[in-house]
């Protein structure tokens, strides 16, 4: 195997979009190591890697059909050596989720608020399409955030006249969120909701608070 006129000859040599192509997975990997480490971020790096490492090969090694072998042989060594991380599945069935919500349902004029980074906004679609949810905090924003949404949410609330609940997800009550739109838990009020996929969830009732909004 012959590495041409040598590796920084051949790096020079690159074409600009292949050079464009390599800092921007490098510079995006790098990031993507400070920022969060989310593995399912990393996706697009995932399915543009293989076309880099042949096309490198490609343009580092001569002639084109030892650049041919090494980069299969390259792939070859990866796809039996990398092994692939421990995420969470479940086996497939007519109802994925198994949600099963506690008797009786909330009346047809309630709100269901949800608060906090639980991704559980998928149990929604088990409720009657009559009662309306509110995020009132999460990714997207959160009450005192000074946002159009978060002033209509507000609104929705003030006006309505039937029952309130939180939808709890498996962490902690978001109750500063919960101060901040004028509302608290009623104590005794939780009732399980069941899942496949989440442990310690709960629909509780909630009520108006006296005072001031926001932490105590």
């Amino acid at each position: 195997m012959r590495l041409g006129p040598g590796v920084a000859s051949a790096r020079a040599g690159l074409p600009p979009a292949l050079k464009l192509a390599v800092v921007f997975a490098a510079c995006s990997y790098l990031v993507w190591q400070v920022a969060f480490c989310v593995y399912r971020y990393l996706a697009p790096l995932e399915l543009l890697a293989p076309l880099l490492l042949v096309a490198l090969l490609a343009r580092l090694l001569r002639p084109p059909g030892v650049a041919l072998t090494g980069a299969a042989v390259a792939l070859v060594v990866i796809v039996a050596s990398v092994q692939m991380p421990t995420v969470e599945r479940l086996a497939w069935q007519d109802d994925l989720f198994g949600v099963q919500l506690p008797e009786p349902m909330p009346a047809a004029d309630s709100i269901v608020v949800l608060a906090g980074d639980d991704a559980t906004s998928y149990l929604v679609t088990r409720f009657p399409p009559s009662i309306r949810f509110l995020r009132i905090a999460g990714n997207f924003g959160d009450p005192d955030d000074g946002t159009r949404l978060s002033a209509d949410m507000q609104g929705v609330i003030d006006a309505s006249r039937g029952p309130l609940y939180f939808l709890k997800g498996p962490y902690a009550v978001d109750h500063d969120s919960l101060r901040a739109v004028g509302l608290e838990l009623q104590a005794g009020s939780c009732r399980a909701v069941l899942s496949r996929v989440d442990d310690n969830l709960a629909l509780c009732g909630l009520s108006r608070r006296e005072g001031p909004r926001g932490p105590p």
